[in-house]
């Protein structure tokens, strides 16, 4: 969140940033897993639709939950020895 603040660029194009990066990621992890299943089973039982928008709920999902973690953090006071 720091780097939210102090980044030059508007906050739209920084959060526009982390989930295009995020898309990309996915993309390409979900096309591993679903090659690896099908090279393992050769064979997928439902339709890659619902296999698709299944990651893309489970991805968005973990991506609010990583927000409003973000956001509710306090930052760590120094211990004292």
């Amino acid at each position: 969140m720091k780097r939210l603040i102090a980044t030059p660029m508007p906050r739209h194009y920084y959060l526009a940033s982390f989930l295009l990066r995020g898309w990309y990621c996915w993309w390409w992890k979900s096309a591993w897993w679903w090659a690896s299943v099908r090279w393992c089973w050769r064979a997928l039982r439902g339709s890659f639709l619902d296999l698709a928008l299944l990651c893309v709920l489970g991805s968005l999902s973990f991506s609010a939950l990583g927000l409003l973690i973000a956001s509710r953090a306090e930052p760590s006071k120094p211990l004292r020895v």
